[in-house]
């Protein structure tokens, strides 16, 4: 049976118990009593000894941990001195999994949270590259990344972070891409910061007009924490707040709507195999297309990637789709004319 987040981080603590140089032989209750810090919970002594007895027998995870009990102290130790978890030989997979997410993580080295902890993700690259079967060479043959360029904005995420996470109300100055040249103040209560399409957005209250707003930190030209500001929390879920939209913008009076569109059969194959939208339902399908159905907003980034498959979809319905589509396809013509 796989292990889950949490037994494995009980293992980290009992590991480390085991390898304390300050305090040999930790007891049963000194460990236990490190867990529930470490966790913030309560554990059980069955939790406990289930845990020891899947790190000395179990195949899962798999340790085979030298652990002992020395009946002079009352503690448990381990009998090789050297061993630990930590130096537990990876998977094939795991380093395979590994090395993808290093690999993903250092497309976003650029992102200024990351900096503050130099040198970490070419740390966890140094121990996969000495654990791994493919030398550097043969895995940048083999697996290709997209290449994240970087973005303006991103100096401002930890300012954020920490604004969310202390329920601090900001004013941001913002420079909209239409919009005065100056840039306009807003007081924002903030809610979170959401990645699309590689650019960060921040989604909060904006004061003025009581609503939620989405802010692209690419546009934001400076923040200031407004200590004497009471943080207004409205109704606010985010899964709740984004399961009908494609991408980041949510127009305030749009609800969601059926949307029927009729695909060639290329390129409905892609959306069976990678689906636009959770909603996503194949309503018809013959030789030539395949429709679906979504239940969707209507928004900038819906039409974007309708307008981005051009002559491999048909929008069906909603007519007000529909007459967008049309509408921007006609002006986009007469750019040629």
């Amino acid at each position: 049976m796989p292990i889950t987040k949490k037994q494995y981080r009980r293992f980290l603590v009992i590991d480390a118990c085991l390898r304390s140089e300050a305090s040999p032989f930790p007891t049963r209750e000194e460990i236990i009593d490190k867990i529930e810090q470490a966790l913030d919970e309560k554990i059980s002594l069955s939790t406990f000894e289930k845990d020891l007895y899947a790190m000395r027998e179990l195949p899962e995870p798999g340790f085979y941990a030298p652990i002992g009990f020395d009946r002079y102290h009352h503690g448990y130790f381990y009998s090789d001195k050297n061993y630990s978890i930590a130096n537990f030989k990876l998977k094939d997979e795991d380093i395979d999994a590994i090395e993808i997410a290093t690999a993903m993580l250092c497309r976003f080295s650029n992102v200024p949270v990351l900096n503050k902890f130099p040198g970490a993700i070419e740390k966890i690259m140094s121990v996969v590259n000495a654990r791994k079967i493919l030398n550097e060479e043969d895995f940048n043959r083999y697996l290709q990344l997209e290449e994240i360029p970087p973005t303006r904005g991103n100096e401002y995420i930890e300012t954020l972070l920490k604004a969310i996470r202390g329920n601090n109300v900001l004013r941001v100055h913002y420079q909209a891409y239409r919009g005065e040249q100056s840039g306009i103040d807003y007081l924002v209560h903030p809610y979170l910061l959401k990645e699309h399409d590689n650019r960060w957005y921040l989604v909060g209250m904006a004061e003025h007009a009581r609503q939620i707003r989405t802010f692209g930190l690419d546009r934001i030209r400076g923040t200031e924490v407004l200590h004497d500001k009471k943080y207004q929390k409205i109704s606010f879920d985010p899964g709740e707040f984004f399961s009908h939209t494609i991408g980041i913008s949510v127009p305030g009076n749009e609800k969601p709507c059926t949307v029927v569109l009729k695909f060639s059969r290329s390129q409905g194959q892609y959306l069976l195999s990678q689906p636009l939208h959770a909603t996503q339902k194949l309503i018809h399908e013959n030789h030539h297309s395949l429709t679906f159905t979504f239940r969707l907003v209507i928004n900038y980034e819906l039409c974007s990637k309708i307008l981005g498959w051009h002559r491999d979809v048909e929008v069906i319905r909603p007519e007000k789709l529909k007459s967008e589509v049309i509408s921007l396809l006609e002006a986009a013509l007469k750019k040629y004319a």
